[in-house]
């Protein structure tokens, strides 16, 4: 019967190098599923300071959201309008920042345009950081807003959000 004498310098690689490919696996996965484009989206349900105050300046908003990943959530924005183009549609730009129960964080970058006789606002969004299990998240999509222009001030105002996020 042989034994294997568990001291020899072959032994020792073989099982060091053994033991390192299984690291460098654990790791490549690990890096590989944090950041694996999920599905990012929701419902916001918010109110707008005043939307008007937003043409040559920055109007806010405050809501709340059920979202993909964080669950119920709370929403603070920004938005600043351009002057009209030529088919009466407002350019605009703005910041949101979603807040998850636990803190958690993702913000995201916007633009876009608002019909001001509609209300409807729509455009690209990118996602460009969070807190949390968010930090340094990443990602992009699209937004849909219906703005209830009717009133000077607390507007109401419903978005959806639909895109991917990496975190």
């Amino acid at each position: 019967m042989r034994t294997v004498n568990c001291n020899s310098a072959m032994v020792r690689r073989a099982a060091l190098c053994g033991l390192a490919m299984l690291v460098i696996n654990a790791v490549g996965a690990l890096s590989a599923s944090a950041q694996s484009p999920r599905p990012f989206g929701g419902r916001v349900v918010a109110k707008w300071d005043n939307v008007f105050s937003a043409v040559g300046g920055t109007a806010n908003f405050t809501g709340t959201s059920q979202m993909r990943h964080m669950g119920r959530s709370a929403q603070v924005g920004t938005l600043s309008l351009g002057a009209p183009t030529a088919n009466g549609l407002f350019p605009g730009t703005g910041t949101v920042t979603i807040t998850a129960a636990n803190g958690d964080k993702v913000t995201f970058n916007y633009t876009g345009f608002l019909n001001p006789s509609t209300g409807v606002g729509s455009g690209p969004l990118e996602i460009v950081g969070g807190t949390g299990r968010f930090a340094g998240a990443t990602g992009f999509g699209t937004f849909y807003a219906v703005i209830d222009v009717s009133a000077p001030a607390n507007q109401g105002m419903t978005v959806l959000l639909d895109g991917v996020i990496n975190y």
